[in-house]
């Protein structure tokens, strides 16, 4: 049996009681009726309505749960040999905002480099040493809502443009760096910090991160 559930509104009773009563059914084995009553439409109606409350309460609920856990650490090498990151300078744009270095005391992280207090994804972090780097090490220290990942360490250089991919894989067959996407959900912060004493702007990170709208 075919019903037919009009909406009132779009036609007349009657004309739509006349298109029903037209309809062909001699190659069906079917019965129609004509429409049904007001009321059956009314119950259909509110049956839908109550369905689409529940799955937009359902899915409403389900999204807004679902976050991104931030990273308390990332499992990589943390003592690394130094690399040629760049012959250039200008090379190395495109991977992210630079941050440069204030003066750095042997061993001790300086200020940071970066330090947000938002929400977003951090991509990238590469670190190198600038013109006039006095012979040492490099360190790098992501910090992610609180949790400090461990260092990542290269080893002793003066040749500018050389460090280490603090986060993100580096390729070095072909010079291709490929960023990782990590969240942080409360703040950001990246240090550096040489084994000797540096002056002021001979190390730099660029980093390459996103903030929520």
């Amino acid at each position: 049996m075919i019903h037919v559930y009009p909406d009132p509104s779009d036609a007349t009773l009657a004309s739509i009681d006349a298109a029903v009563a037209a309809i062909d059914t001699s190659n069906l084995d079917v019965a129609v009726s004509t429409r049904a009553s007001q009321s059956s439409v009314d119950t259909i109606d509110a049956n839908v309505d109550a369905i689409k409350a529940d799955t937009d309460a359902y899915l409403d609920a389900a999204v807004s749960s679902v976050k991104f856990k931030p990273q308390g650490n990332v499992v990589r090498d943390t003592s690394v040999t130094t690399q040629a990151l760049a012959a250039f300078a200008n090379e190395l744009e495109g991977y992210g905002a630079v941050y440069t270095a204030g003066a750095l005391t042997a061993g001790v992280y300086g200020t940071a480099l970066l330090n947000i207090t938002a929400g977003g994804f951090l991509w990238l972090v590469a670190t190198y040493r600038e013109s006039g780097f006095s012979n040492g090490t490099l360190s790098t220290r992501i910090t992610i809502d609180g949790n400090a990942w461990d260092a990542v360490t290269d080893t002793n250089s003066t040749t500018a443009l050389a460090g280490h991919i603090a986060h993100g894989v580096r390729s070095t067959g072909n010079d291709v760096v490929s960023p990782v996407m990590i969240r942080f959900n409360t703040s950001l912060k990246v240090e550096v910090m040489s084994s000797v004493n540096q002056t002021t702007g001979r190390a730099s990170s660029r980093i390459l991160y996103s903030v929520d709208a």
